[in-house]
């Protein structure tokens, strides 16, 4: 072996540190065995021969300062004290056996040669170690070799064997114990070599601070998204790389931490060394130490991405949120249209489920049958006017349902006042999936078209049956006429008569369609009523001769007039009072009179045309202004006439916003009535009130 190798050998023996737990336990063994050394020493003095003190008291002052001294050394040079101390201690015992062999059982002393070896296995390396149970041994063969007093097998043997045994039992245990180390520290070396492998090749940005919030290490992938090298980080506040808005939102988190307060996560924006700003998600761990934090550790993710998504999937929620509540209003807008369509239709219009229940329904159905409550929740087929019309209801219903279509359906129902109303059901199927969600219903009254097709038939077969009569008695006296001239003029005399009734059934049927239609232009003019009826019963006289009837006239006193077309007036008025003379039997009373008279609050005359014939049976009184109705009075008097002479003098009072009614007493005779409005101002008088 050459020098150089033997001098780096032996350095490297004599060449090790001590960790700073070692380094305060060997701190408090120095004070231990100041306090010991010194509670011991006048003990030791006492037991000592006379002769011996002197040297007691040197060794003893020695070994204090060299305490003393090794207290004072034992921060800056730990490593020289523990080896120092080791030898100190084995020259301590070796003192007592030399001085002291027999008088205090120099065999235990030997003993206690295991306290450096123990020292020295917990402080120093194992090499070092079995080099202190050797020089241990070689001083106790040289104590041995120079005192007599220790050579004998039965006083030294034992101890130094155990001393030997034990010795090497400190040295296994403790090269165990340094093995065990040894892998553990390995591990660690590991652990902390792929921890920083991850802290050095992991994505997000890791960094730690100490306790005063200062930048200790940074990572790699820190340094190259933002552009700032390791170097300017360190040692500065991670404050001091934001900007300063968002600064002073960062600082109370950072100060949260460092006071060792946890803070969940942290949302800030970085700016980059070239100007750009990175969102980042930190998260931190706290180191902390006897309460009291040491450093922190932190992990941050940059975020910009989900940032720049998240802005961009608000920035479409805030449209979304706009087009549908602008959809919503546009929604409320047509419901509230549909909604009022929906209140002021005519029709009924009902929801219901699959099964017929009402659920909905519109105000229409409320006047026709009932209130909602009365009529929501039963089926549509409770309605109906009877059990046939109800399960016609259900079958159609039922039909529908399963068809998945619409069906017409008329029928009769119970109006709410327990009136039959014919009404035209159209019912159609709200789809929904494949199937029925409900059923909607749109129901119209049609009893006043089922009235206006049944006055169409009626119409029909009275005007068939008026003409009918004079075509007869034309087709009769025509034939008479070929069969036997001989009597030609009285034929023709029956034939003009047919021809004139058929002419004025025409012509009847004409006027009172033309009214019904408001075809004929009414021009109205005003009128002196009193003067002009006083005309027309003038014109009248002549009908009265043949019968001997008696026709009066009693005017009202007064000049009243009113807005008339006086050829329809006079044809309304020539109605009553042909029907008047008509129906008075022979030497009867027929009188004329007119009075000025009120009705609803406004001023008007009122023409009565009153006759003292049989008067009018309560069963015609309802229907004497209907078209074609004749009454009993007509078939027993044998008056001709077609049945429209009424209907034609109400319509045209009507036209005039009059009103046209009747009294009669049955045996005594009748009084029908035109009430016409006032035109301008009347003069001051009696007003009776209708």
């Amino acid at each position: 072996m050459s020098r150089k190798t033997f001098k780096q050998t032996l350095q490297s023996a004599f060449t090790f540190s001590l960790h700073p737990r070692q380094v305060h336990l060997n701190q408090l063994l120095l004070i231990f065995m100041l306090l010991v050394f010194m509670f011991l020493l006048p003990l030791v003095l006492q037991i000592v021969p006379v002769g011996n003190k002197d040297v007691f008291v040197v060794g003893g002052v020695l070994i204090i300062c060299y305490l003393v001294i090794a207290n004072l050394l034992n921060r800056r040079f730990p490593e020289f004290v523990a080896m120092a101390n080791v030898i100190v201690i084995s020259l301590i015992i070796f003192g007592f056996m030399w001085q002291l062999p027999y008088r205090i059982q120099a065999f235990i002393l030997i003993m206690y040669l295991l306290i450096p070896v123990l020292v020295g296995s917990i402080f120093l390396p194992l090499h070092f170690t079995v080099i202190v149970i050797l020089f241990n041994l070689c001083g106790l063969i040289v104590i041995i070799t120079n005192n007599p007093e220790l050579q004998g097998a039965e006083i030294i043997l034992g101890p130094i064997a155990f001393y030997i045994i034990l010795s090497g039992l400190i040295v296994l245990v403790t090269d165990h114990r340094n093995r065990l180390e040894e892998e553990r520290q390995a591990e660690l070396a590991e652990k902390e070599e792929r921890l920083r492998l991850y802290f050095e090749e992991a994505n997000d940005w890791i960094f730690t601070l100490d306790a005063d919030g200062i930048i200790t290490s940074v990572n790699r992938a820190m340094c190259e998204d933002t552009g700032y090298a390791a170097d300017e980080f360190l040692g500065r506040s991670p404050l001091a790389f934001l900007d300063v808005e968002v600064r002073q939102i960062a600082q109370e988190p950072l100060q949260q931490i460092l006071a060792g307060l946890t803070v969940q996560r942290l949302e800030l924006p970085v700016p980059t060394k070239d100007g750009r700003r990175l969102w980042v998600d930190i998260k931190g761990v706290i180191f902390q130490e006897n309460s009291r934090v040491t450093g922190t550790f932190h992990i941050a993710r940059d975020i910009t991405e989900f940032k720049r998504i998240q802005a961009a999937l608000q920035e479409q929620s805030e449209q979304l949120e706009k087009m549908v509540a602008q959809r919503t209003a546009e929604l409320q807008h047509t419901t509230r249209r549909l909604q009022t369509i929906l209140n002021s239709s005519p029709d009924i219009i009902l929801l219901m489920a699959p099964d017929g229940r009402i659920q909905i329904c519109t105000p229409a159905a409320n006047d026709f049958f009932g209130e909602p409550t009365t009529i929501k929740g039963k089926n549509l087929a409770d309605l109906a006017a009877s059990a046939e019309q109800a399960q016609i209801v259900r079958t159609v219903i039922a039909d529908l349902t399963a068809a998945n279509s619409a069906r017409r359906l008329v029928t009769i129902a119970r109006r709410r006042d327990g009136v039959l109303r014919d009404i035209d059901m159209m019912l159609a199927v709200v789809p929904e999936e494949e199937q029925a969600a409900g059923i909607v219903a749109s129901i119209r009254d049609i009893s006043a078209l089922k009235e206006v097709e049944r006055m169409k038939d009626q119409f029909v077969a009275s005007v068939s049956h008026e003409l009918r009569t004079p075509l007869t008695n034309m087709k009769l006296y025509h034939d008479l006429l070929q069969r036997n001239p001989q009597k030609r003029a009285l034929y023709l005399e029956y034939l003009g008569r047919s021809i004139d009734d058929m002419h004025t059934l025409i012509e009847d049927l004409l006027r009172l369609s033309l009214l019904d239609q408001q075809l004929t232009e009414l021009s109205l003019e005003r009128l002196a009523l009193a003067a002009t009826i006083a005309e027309w019963v003038q014109a009248a006289q002549s009908l009265t001769e043949s019968k001997e009837l008696h026709l009066t006239w009693h005017p009202c006193g007064c000049d009243v007039q009113v807005s008339a077309n006086a050829p329809m007036l006079r044809q309304a008025f020539f109605v009553l009072l042909h029907n008047a003379l008509a129906y008075t039997p022979a030497g009867g009373f027929v009188t004329v009179s007119a009075e000025l008279d009120r009705m609803a609050d406004q001023p008007g005359v009122s023409l009565h045309v009153s006759d003292t014939g049989p008067g009018i049976s309560p069963e015609d009184l309802p229907h004497i202004f209907d078209r074609f109705y004749r009454g009993q009075a007509a078939l027993d008097f044998g008056v001709p006439g077609t049945g429209l002479g009424l209907a034609i003098a109400q319509e045209i009072v009507q036209r005039h916003n009059g009103r046209i009614t009747v009294k009669t007493v049955l045996g005594e005779g009748s009084t029908f009535t035109i009430w016409l409005p006032a035109a301008g101002d009347l003069p001051k008088g009696v007003f009776q009130i209708s």
